[in-house]
Parts: structure tokens; C-alpha cells; sequence
């Protein structure tokens, strides 16, 4: 789990137009009050590995992802996905 302990949008990804956060065949991954800003790519990833190798039970919850080269979320070869309360 990404939790931000000290409070919302404390914890802070800065990715300077550099990737993304990519996250490959996770499972019960927790995002919780994180801000990520200026990935090249996607904001945040998440993905399977293969059609058969998946990701799955994961959530993205309270965050701040902005200014992304691409879609702020992205998810693919995936289950049980939630993304909630986000700007």
C-alpha cells in the first residue's frame, strides 16, 4: 500500500516529465491520499502482465493526479479495480 500518513497530499510524486507510477500484476494494492504530478505518461498504471497474468483488487482513493502526458488513470488486463474520490 501507498498511504500518505501525515495527511491528504502529503505524499508527493513529483515525476518532473519523467513515467508514471506503474504498477504490473499487483494484487490488494491500496493508493490512498497521494498527489502525483507531471509523469510524461499515465498518472497512475495499472496493469497485468498478459491476458492470463492479471492485476486485480486494487484501489485509488483521495488523490490528486494532475498534469499527466496521457490519462490521469489507466488500467488494463485487470479486475476489481476502484478509483474513488480523486481529483
Amino acid at each position: 500500500s501507498i498511504r500518505s500518513y501525515d495527511g491528504p497530499r502529503k505524499a508527493i510524486f513529483s515525476c518532473a516529465g519523467t513515467s508514471e507510477l506503474n504498477f504490473t500484476s499487483v494484487q490488494g494494492l491500496i493508493i490512498d491520499g497521494v498527489e502525483v504530478s507531471y509523469p510524461s505518461g499515465h498518472g497512475i498504471y495499472i496493469r497485468g502482465a498478459t491476458k492470463t497474468d492479471q492485476a486485480s483488487d486494487a484501489v485509488v482513493m483521495n488523490s490528486y493526479i494532475h498534469n499527466s502526458g496521457y490519462a490521469c488513470f489507466k488500467s488494463n488486463w485487470s479486475d476489481r479495480i476502484t478509483v474513488i474520490k480523486n481529483e
